[in-house]
């Protein structure tokens, strides 16, 4: 969040975690404050693929630093 400061225009915030029950309910409290901060969220499966959720207005530059597909297949 320090780089944000001084660079607001290059920052991308992601957080990572396994995709467990127990993590995901506590994120689910925190959900409103995710987005409104712009997090992007890699959900690790179990298989070691990654699921992908981001704030709509985020799609874009996650297609152009080839994150995501166009096709908004959130699985890469």
């Amino acid at each position: 969040m320090e780089y944000q400061t001084k660079n607001p225009d290059n920052c991308l915030f992601v957080m990572a975690n396994p995709d467990i029950p127990r993590i995901r309910s506590r994120v689910e409290r925190i959900a409103k404050s995710i987005e409104l901060l712009g997090f992007v969220q890699f959900w690790v499966q179990e298989d070691r693929t990654l699921k992908i959720e981001y704030p709509n207005y985020l799609e874009c530059t996650l297609i152009n630093l080839g994150v995501i597909n166009k096709e908004r297949n959130n699985e890469q």
